[in-house]
């Protein structure tokens, strides 16, 4: 008897079949064979979890690195790991809306110059000094 006989003999429960029948659409997408079916080598199952094997996690760390070659390059990362830091820390400390109907502390304290810069609204430069008291 065929696989496909047996499967239609089974008794399944609701659902099954329209699962069955929208993933063998799926695997038949092109982005489902380009990047999904193609990695399967790199999946492991391990005590029951399905994770991603060690040594493609190393390749892919590899492949996509950069090395700074130079001390500016070095410093620069510096500069940018205290940025993002900083930026984080912002991003915790909003709470929407942030001012008035603003959503964020962007639209509040920044502004895009024609040549796309990033620069602070004069009016935000000032402080409430009670609130440093």
């Amino acid at each position: 008897m065929s696989s496909e006989k047996v499967y239609e003999l089974l008794n399944k429960p609701d659902g099954v079949d329209d699962l069955v029948n929208d993933l063998e659409l799926k695997i038949k997408e092109p982005f489902m064979i380009t990047y999904c079916i193609s990695q399967v080598e790199n999946i492991e199952i391990q005590e029951e979890k399905m994770t991603v094997k060690k040594e493609y996690l190393e390749n892919l760390t590899e492949k996509y690195s950069s090395y700074a070659d130079t001390e500016n390059q070095l410093k620069a990362l510096e500069i940018l790991n205290r940025i993002s830091d900083d930026f984080q820390t912002l991003i915790e400390m909003q709470i929407k809306p942030f001012y008035g109907s603003e959503d964020s502390w962007f639209e509040h304290f920044l502004k895009k110059t024609e040549n796309n810069k990033i620069s602070i609204k004069p009016v935000c430069l000032q402080t409430n000094l009670d609130i440093l008291q």
